[in-house]
């Protein structure tokens, strides 16, 4: 069980990083290609520019639904812990209360 959360908080760790790596790199493409010269329609860094906004709209789309996703698991986790908390069912085996007699 702690073997296959270790995995998946690296696997998540690996991907975080992966397309923040994207996010940069193409950023960076188009900052350094855009001003080239042009070779009319059928320019390859044109082409590729084309990709890499692409690839940042996108990227924004996602990051976005992340951050909801998030917060909408903190706000679960945080009504989780108010229930738990305001339990109107307290018993002495519930308090882990000891009777001596």
């Amino acid at each position: 069980m702690r073997n296959n959360l270790i995995f998946r908080k690296s696997a998540a760790g690996i991907l975080a990083v992966l397309l923040l790596m994207l996010t940069i790199f193409s950023s960076v493409y188009i900052i350094t290609e855009s001003e080239h010269d042009c070779e009319g329609e059928d320019c390859a860094i044109c082409h590729m520019i084309e990709i890499c906004e692409g690839i940042l709209h996108n990227t924004g789309k996602v990051l976005s639904f992340c951050i909801i996703a998030a917060f909408i698991h903190c706000i679960s986790e945080f009504l989780q812990i108010i229930k738990s908390n305001l339990s109107f069912k307290r018993t002495l085996f519930d308090l882990k209360v000891r009777l001596n007699n």
